[in-house]
């Protein structure tokens, strides 16, 4: 099921960058993906009562994926994404019978950071043990990423001038 989802979700990136909706998909044939049970165990009852202590307890501290996708069940608060303008954290409330989706740094790299991955960590944020699911999906081993140029990337240059360039060099996503 949860490869079904991961491949609607790279349809619609595909459209949304106009784009072949199977462009993604085709690389989700035979795709490098596994899915964990994490536990978080409940942080110091001073923890819980003061903020400063927040980041010496953090569950998993703040990192990127590195795949193309993560989609995530998760049973209570705990994941913070951040702002990338802000540089804020948010907590991600846990909503009934729904996913958190988090793009990770492949997906970044072959849009050519159209789409930039997001940036989280993990804070148990409960007195009891907290449990996520998380599911990393990833295309084909041997999948080409070469970086998707967009409207966008035509015009980064100065005085409108296209600049067309890619902003990493092409790979395989093994």
């Amino acid at each position: 099921a949860q490869l079904t989802l991961c491949r609607v979700i790279a349809r619609g990136l595909a459209l949304s960058l106009s784009l072949d909706p199977y462009f993604f998909e085709c690389h989700l044939t035979s795709p490098v993906a596994q899915m964990v049970l994490l536990s978080y165990p409940p942080p110091p009852k001073s923890s819980l009562e003061n903020s400063i202590c927040r980041t010496k307890h953090t569950g998993c501290g703040e990192h990127t994926d590195c795949g193309f996708l993560t989609i995530l069940a998760q049973d209570s608060p705990g994941l913070e994404v951040q702002d990338p303008h802000t540089l804020e954290w948010n907590l991600v409330h846990p909503l009934e019978n729904m996913f958190v989706v988090n793009l990770g740094d492949m997906t970044a790299r072959w849009t050519n950071d159209a789409y930039k991955s997001t940036k989280h960590r993990v804070y148990n944020q409960n007195e009891n043990v907290r449990y996520s699911i998380p599911f990393f999906c990833n295309c084909n081993f041997d999948a080409p990423v070469e970086c998707i140029l967009t409207d966008d990337d035509m015009y980064e240059g100065t005085n409108n001038h296209p600049n067309n360039t890619a902003k990493y060099e092409a790979t395989t996503a093994g």
